[in-house]
């Protein structure tokens, strides 16, 4: 409060103005919307004449004004009445503050004996208010989540947290929650113990807000380690297992060769648990299978393969061998595989021998017999390049017995080695061995031959003359 003396020894009848208050400066609030009224009282010989100042200006000057009576009117751009000063200044009135409205206010009290002055600071406060965001929140476990509580407001609002409606002290907690300058909070590594209900509450001096946001926090699913190989016998059941979890519960589907079970009506059963169950299995369904699981939050899979343990059979036997001997006495052999079918996956094997022997031709083998070829020479003619043809009978004796035999033959040779010199050949064979087959009566020899040039026949021919 300030004030100036102008009175004179002269005068003593004039008083300087005196306003009612505190010399120092008075801190006001008021709430956005609600009214207040500044009071100025004052004293002084002549009364003082009393005006308003905002941040220094006066008030006249640059408002819109209206004077009626006692009233002096600052209106709104739309016309509205909001600022008015009563009482000859008695009174300075706010209606529906606003932000505008926060500033210093001086009344100004003045006579001819002086002037004083008192000085109001007036500061509008706004009410906390949460901007708008998403009330449920669903993240994957260990992923960065912030929960939104954008706050604005005047004086700066006051942010507290609470989880399932306990007190969250986020200082005391750095490494699982840091509270951001808007107000939101920073979960930083969700876990599923994160899951609740969180409640942003703000205040300040104007009034209070608060938001509720439902966190749910997501686990992938997860196969736990199972049997990676199945082997079971014909026509048994096969369980595969499959044992998942996650949040929410995972979905288990199977597969085989990239085919969806559930697209094969009555072949396979899957039970809620998650096992897959195969009744009198064949060997079609031997193969690889693939669990896949899946919930919001992903999708895993784990492969499982199934193998059918198989006993051997035998097949058909196969026809017998040659007999070793033609008589008295040989042997024979057949067998038969162990593939109708074979043994799989550690099947036992077929049971019994594989080969069987069995005696043949046991008929007493006849007398020996002796057969001599003895040398001889052979006269052939060159019937065209490379061959050479001859046609004659033999002598052989056997036990003693000549018997024919007839010679019908040709000798081709390689013709691009030359040509053979002489039209007659003569064969001279040499060294001849032989072995006699009593059974087939038949003879097996092997010739050393030489060819020389042979002697050409002269044939007389009779003439007659007729005179």
């Amino acid at each position: 409060m300030n004030r100036q003396d102008n009175s004179t020894a002269e005068g003593r009848a004039e008083e300087p103005p005196r306003i009612n208050g505190s010399d120092q400066p008075e801190e006001l609030a008021v709430v956005v919307n609600n009214p207040l009224e500044l009071l100025c009282i004052s004293s002084g010989i002549p009364v003082p004449v009393i005006s308003w100042m905002k941040d220094g200006r006066p008030l006249l000057q640059n408002d819109n004004v209206q004077v009626l009576r006692e009233v002096l009117r600052i209106t709104s751009a739309q016309g509205t009445p909001r600022v008015r000063i009563l009482s000859n200044g008695r009174y300075l009135q706010i209606n529906n503050a606003d932000l505008s409205d926060t500033a210093s206010y001086t009344c100004v009290a003045s006579n001819i004996a002086g002037k004083m002055t008192r000085e109001f600071m007036l500061t509008v406060h706004v009410p906390p208010t949460i901007a708008p965001g998403h009330t449920n929140i669903t993240v994957t476990v260990n992923v960065q989540t912030t929960l939104p509580c954008e706050t604005t407001g005047i004086p700066r609002p006051a942010i507290s947290w609470k989880k399932n409606g306990q007190l969250l002290s986020v200082d005391q907690n750095q490494n699982t929650y840091r509270l951001l300058s808007s107000g939101s909070l920073v979960i930083i590594s969700p876990t599923v113990d994160d899951t609740a209900v969180y409640e942003c509450s703000v205040s300040n001096d104007a009034g209070e807000d608060q938001r509720a946001v439902e966190l749910t926090v997501q686990v992938p699913p997860k196969i736990h380690s199972t049997e990676a190989q199945y082997t079971v016998t014909e026509d048994s059941q096969a369980v595969l297992s499959c044992v998942a979890e996650g949040i929410p519960t995972p979905t288990i589907n199977w597969k085989k060769d990239d085919t969806l079970l559930t697209e094969i009506v009555g072949k396979y059963r899957a039970v809620p648990e998650g096992d897959l169950i195969l009744d009198n299995v064949v060997n079609e369904d031997a193969g690889d299978y693939k669990c896949v699981a899946t919930n919001d939050a992903g999708v895993v899979e784990r492969s499982l393969t199934l193998t059918l343990q198989m006993d051997g059979n035998w097949g058909q036997w196969q026809t017998w061998s040659q007999c070793s001997a033609s008589c008295g006495g040989g042997e024979q052999t057949r067998i038969r595989l162990c593939s109708n079918p074979a043994p799989l996956n550690r099947g036992r094997p077929c049971p019994g021998d594989s080969s069987q022997i069995s005696r043949c031709n046991t008929q007493a083998c006849p007398a020996s017999k002796l057969c001599l070829v003895e040398d001889y020479t052979e006269d052939y003619i060159q019937t065209g390049p490379g061959q050479l043809y001859a046609h004659s009978t033999r002598l052989f004796t056997v036990d003693g017995v000549s018997v024919p035999y007839t010679w019908n033959h040709t000798i081709t040779y390689d013709y691009a080695k030359g040509k053979m010199p002489f039209l007659v050949e003569t064969l001279h064979a040499s060294s001849i061995t032989t072995e006699y087959n009593p059974l087939e009566e038949t003879v097996d020899f092997k010739i050393y031959a030489s060819i020389a040039k042979g002697i050409v026949p002269i044939f007389h021919e009779n003439k007659t003359t007729e005179k």
